[in-house]
């Protein structure tokens, strides 16, 4: 099966994590976003272009001081 590529971001008290996550074509997407209970779901064509993305995204919470961890996994 074909897999589909989501960034997804993580918000709690103002602060933000984004990270990269894969879904196979045909899985239901309900459970799916429940799990992560995000605000955010932005789908991708590719793992490059999906942890490129989530990159860039933490990158600006960082420099705005809203990044959800003091210390990058």
């Amino acid at each position: 099966m074909k897999k589909i590529y989501i960034v997804i971001q993580i918000e709690e008290n103002k602060k933000y994590y984004a990270f990269a996550e894969t879904i196979r074509t045909g899985e239901n997407l309900k459970p799916f976003i429940e799990r992560y209970n995000a605000k955010i779901f932005h789908l991708c064509e590719s793992r490059k272009e999906a942890e490129s993305l989530a990159l860039r995204w933490n990158a600006i919470a960082k420099a705005n001081n809203q990044y959800l961890f003091n210390e990058p996994f």
